[in-house]
């Protein structure tokens, strides 16, 4: 794994120029009234730039990376990925799909044409309810000699198959450089345990962004209230669970009409937020680097977090089921939380204003805003049995290379940030969710972890089970039994 030379100076020019175009942009955008309803297949998309030439940098202000600019590798690359992806990813055919597709499309081209080989794409079903198959499906390859090189999948599959021994360690490719802004550096810290890296995700990954979690909220209904906008609330520090628990019960009594009102809905599983929110993680590590359970999993602060939250969720101004999207859009809910995609996927045909902040913090005196990404992201590895490893290592750190330059500008840029949000404002919550994202270990191996490092927080604020010690202590022998057994795949 490589280390680069970083230029501070450049980075902060480069990161300027890239939000004065933005905001350039942002403010025609929104001049609309509405969202646009339909994608346009192309887009000028701002890019940044710089007269000061380092070597280290392309036209456009983006940083290069340290692979050939061309060579012929001249295999076939196969990738298992999970074909029942919530939001296109990997194979695109059409290139005349939609501005995302089209993204894709040109970064998998310049990819092979970059690195010389054709990426073989052979898709398997693995969500959630198939990851088991997935998992399978890798077995299976791998008894028989193994006929993948990179395999991508959703996050829980990932985890078992690296548990399982299906992944070779990524670190020890040397084409991997870990330390480039297309790989997330928490996520890289986090996942690395006793020096091995079994899978890694980035700017080669829509979910990745797709999959944040924000708080959407109805201007119209807030105005009708007079209440303070969140974004005054974030500019005075006070954008916290308390301030938006308070906003939600304005709408208090409006439940008992024919046509309810809410003050707050979400799907039970979108409540996870409100651990991370609170700057709460459930594994640390030692002094050795070793994962263990960390002291804020059991802390009296998560005490009081469930103890507010529950009381919260279990009010009647409040609705956690599956009805939370078409509450939201049919003007009968005051906030929302969600994920990023949301925005674009659902709200192009919003008849109300709305907006979107981060997750709110638990109490004022936190450093940042911090959120959690949805599960239905993809993680990628490197099989350990590939037949194509170091050209597979240099594929995998060319797709997220190229993702950073080609796919990143259109999703998170025109699509997410502009496209799809009514001020420019809310554009900048991608941003700070974005830089909040937590990547607990305890999240990203809760299979392995008998899924206690989310179910017992979640159970107590949907279920109103404010005593989150006596779950914890119930659970806690087996939560390490699991642990201990997680940690041997990394001996």
């Amino acid at each position: 794994m490589k280390n680069h030379p970083a230029n501070a100076k450049i980075i902060s020019l480069v990161s300027f120029l890239l939000m004065l175009a933005l905001l350039l942009c942002m403010t025609s955008a929104c001049a609309q009234d509405k969202p646009e309803e339909k994608e346009s297949t192309t887009a000028e998309i701002p890019v940044a730039t710089t007269s000061e030439d380092t070597g280290n940098y392309d036209a456009n202000g983006f940083l290069k990376d340290s692979l050939p600019e061309q060579t012929n590798l001249g295999v076939d690359i196969v990738m298992l990925y999970w074909s029942d992806v919530e939001n296109v990813e990997f194979e695109v055919e059409d290139a005349g799909a939609g501005m995302v597709e089209e993204s894709i499309y040109r970064r998998n081209k310049k990819v092979e044409s970059r690195m010389g080989v054709n990426i073989d794409f052979q898709g398997t079903p693995g969500n959630a309810s198939k990851r088991n198959e997935y998992v399978a499906k890798i077995r299976a390859a791998y008894d028989a000699g193994n006929t993948y090189d990179i395999y991508a999948g959703y996050t829980l599959a990932m985890a078992t198959a690296a548990t399982s021994g299906f992944c070779s360690n990524l670190l020890d490719y040397e084409s991997l450089d870990f330390t480039a802004p297309w790989w997330p550096e928490k996520l890289i810290a986090e996942a690395t345990i006793n020096n091995k890296l079994f899978f890694a995700t980035g700017d080669l990954s829509t979910n990745l962004l797709y999959m944040m979690y924000v708080m959407y909220f109805n201007k119209d209904i807030m105005s009708a209230y007079a209440l303070e906008s969140p974004y005054d609330c974030m500019n005075s520090n006070t954008w916290t669970y308390d301030k938006m628990f308070e906003m939600a019960h304005a709408l208090d009594g409006r439940q008992s009409e024919s046509d309810p009102t809410y003050g707050f809905v979400a799907n039970t599983m979108h409540t996870d937020p409100f651990f991370y929110g609170a700057g709460l993680r459930t594994i640390d590590r030692d002094a050795d680097g070793a994962p263990v359970i960390s002291d804020k999993f059991n802390s009296e602060r998560t005490q009081d977090v469930v103890t507010l939250v529950a009381g919260f969720l279990a009010d009647p101004v409040c609705d956690i089921g599956k009805k939370c999207n078409t509450e939201f859009e049919s003007s009968r809910a005051m906030f929302l939380m969600s994920r990023a995609r949301y925005a674009s996927r659902d709200l192009g045909d919003a008849s109300f204003n709305y907006g979107i902040a981060p997750i709110p913090k638990y109490t004022a005196d936190q450093e940042g805003y911090s959120t959690c990404l949805g599960m239905p992201c993809s993680y990628y590895a490197v099989s350990g049995a590939a037949p194509h490893a170091e050209e597979a290592a240099m594929v995998l750190e060319c797709l997220s290379s190229e993702g950073y330059r080609i796919i990143t500008p259109v999703l998170f840029e025109v699509t997410m940030k502009t496209r799809y949000t009514t001020d420019p404002i809310a554009a900048n919550t991608f941003d700070i969710a974005r830089a909040g994202v937590s990547f607990d270990l305890g999240r990203i191996y809760s299979d392995a972890l008998g899924n206690f490092t989310y179910s017992i927080f979640r159970n107590c604020i949907c279920k109103n089970d404010p005593n989150f010690s006596r779950s914890y202590k119930i659970n806690a022998g087996v939560l390490q039994t699991k642990l201990a057994e997680m940690i041997k795949a990394f001996e």
